[in-house]
């Protein structure tokens, strides 16, 4: 499985916490929430990512490693994962996927659960999922642990969170596999393991240049045409996949 069919299914992969040890679950859930309100809340900002993908929990070189970027203006937000792109616009009502590589557009006007299912700032429908959840100060930052049953239907069986004290921003996420997958090791080696996936949030702005205000705009990448919707100039090569 590629390290991008990883992503996409990250369909609850995402932020919080804040808090101190010995802290009952209620209180976490309250805290998680507070603070997916600061993302959900803040019109305006912009975070830079980084993923890799480890083979198993222990490894400390990244089988595959690339960075992404989020930018929310407004109620349109834009998450590029590696050569992919998901733009969620509540003002046009449509969501938009853009596949770099194959050039294809994928256009739908289904809810906005194709970005929230890829996007490290949405926690509210995922924290119920986790039923053990510990909270630590660790000094620079709060670190909350999320754990499962033994039997789930989750891909993770943990997932580890750090925010930021000062501002109550995730800065780091580290989600365990259940599955084990194959995998080729740093000497050449196949292997077979559980993966581990780390995502770091950075460089957190809520002042967004021009520039970032012009890639949350639906008409950067398609047009609507009765019914219908075509690429823009700049992707007049790529295919649209209307649904």
């Amino acid at each position: 499985m590629s390290f991008r069919n990883f992503v996409f299914i990250l369909f609850l992969s995402l932020i919080s916490l804040f808090g101190f040890a010995q802290k009952t679950a209620l209180s976490v859930n309250d805290v998680l929430e507070k603070t997916q309100s600061v993302f959900t809340n803040t019109p305006n900002y912009t975070v830079d990512l980084n993923y890799k993908m480890f083979g198993n929990y222990t490894k400390k070189t990244p089988m595959e490693a690339f960075d992404g970027n989020m930018v929310k203006k407004n109620k349109d937000t834009y998450l590029k994962i590696n050569n992919t792109v998901f733009l969620t616009s509540e003002t046009k009502k449509v969501n938009v996927k853009i596949f770099e590589e194959e050039k294809a557009i994928e256009v739908s006007h289904s809810d906005k659960n194709a970005l929230m299912t890829n996007s490290p700032v949405y926690i509210t429908s995922f924290i119920k999922l986790f039923k053990y959840k510990d909270i630590k100060d660790m000094g620079s930052h709060y670190l909350c642990t999320l754990t499962t049953d033994e039997i789930t239907q989750l891909p993770y069986g943990r997932i580890e969170l750090h925010i930021n004290k000062d501002n109550f921003v995730v800065t780091k996420q580290v989600l365990y596999f259940l599955a084990e997958y194959p995998y080729v090791d740093e000497n050449g080696v196949q292997q077979k393991g559980n993966p581990r996936m780390e995502v770091t949030l950075y460089n957190f702005q809520t002042k967004i240049t021009e520039d970032s205000k012009g890639i949350t705009h639906v008409s950067k990448y398609i047009l609507k045409v009765g019914d219908h919707y075509r690429p823009s100039a700049t992707y007049k090569e790529f295919k649209i996949i209307q649904n």
